[in-house]
């Protein structure tokens, strides 16, 4: 690309990131504007679709970004965050796979209003430290920053077989993809 909305991009993967364009460089009034913008270049530069979600903080953005994939754009504006979270189910939450999810089921839990009726202290009871993102998050809350340049986590690379390959056979091909490394 030939321009850069903002310097405040931390990658998610190699597909997907988050961007604060509180204050961005293309000078554009909203972030509505901005996520427009950015949508439109990728699609006349790279022939490409790309969704884009627009919210107060990274954990709405998320969850608005996957509201409309594979080719949409999902805008959270503040005073709508309860009228749009609170009906989502609690698997769709960072964090909630099946063991939390079962877990809140048990609780009576289904949806993100099932979970704010739940008071911090019981959910700290049940989920630990945990229980306080839980918390936050059915109230829309994340104060996570945008974080730039934070340090790859790990790398992974992989090959597809024609044929099934016994264990004792792998040790090579694994000192082989290592070095790929």
């Amino acid at each position: 690309m030939h321009w850069n909305a903002t310097d405040l991009i931390e990658p998610l993967s190699l597909d997907e990131a988050y961007l604060d364009v509180t204050e961005n460089k293309l000078g554009l009034p909203t972030a509505t504007l901005v996520a427009r913008t950015i949508r439109e270049q990728i699609r006349e530069e790279l022939d490409l679709t790309a969704s884009a979600g627009v919210a107060p903080n990274k954990f709405l953005a998320k969850l608005a970004s996957d509201w409309r994939k594979p080719d949409g754009l999902f805008v959270i504006q503040p005073e709508e965050v309860d009228t749009f979270l609170l009906p989502v189910p609690i698997e769709r939450l960072p964090g909630v796979g099946k063991v939390t999810g079962e877990k809140l089921n048990s609780l009576g839990v289904q949806t993100v209003a099932d979970l704010r009726n739940l008071d911090l202290s019981g959910l700290e009871h049940h989920f630990g430290r945990y229980g306080l993102r839980l918390h936050e998050l059915a109230r829309g809350i994340d104060n996570n920053p945008v974080v730039p340049n934070r340090p790859t986590q790990s790398i992974s690379v992989e090959d597809t077989f024609e044929e099934d390959v016994p264990l004792s056979g792998t040790e090579t091909m694994i000192r082989r993809l290592a070095e790929k490394l």
